[in-house]
C-alpha cells in the first residue's frame, strides 16, 4: 500500500512537472509573437515619422 501511494505521488508530481514546461513553452511562443508584433508597430510609427 505505501508502494503504491509513493508512486502516485511520484507520478502526479512528474505529471506536474511536464505540464509545467509544456506551459512554460507555450507562453514563451506567445509572448515572443507580442513583443515582436510591438516591435514591428513601433518600427512601423518610426518610419512614418521620418
Amino acid at each position: 500500500m505505501l508502494i503504491k501511494g509513493s508512486a502516485g505521488i511520484v507520478m502526479i508530481v512528474s505529471l506536474a512537472l511536464i505540464f509545467l514546461v509544456i506551459g512554460n513553452m507555450v507562453y514563451q511562443t506567445f509572448a515572443r509573437k507580442v513583443v515582436l508584433c510591438e516591435k514591428v508597430s513601433c518600427l512601423r510609427i518610426f518610419n512614418l515619422y521620418q
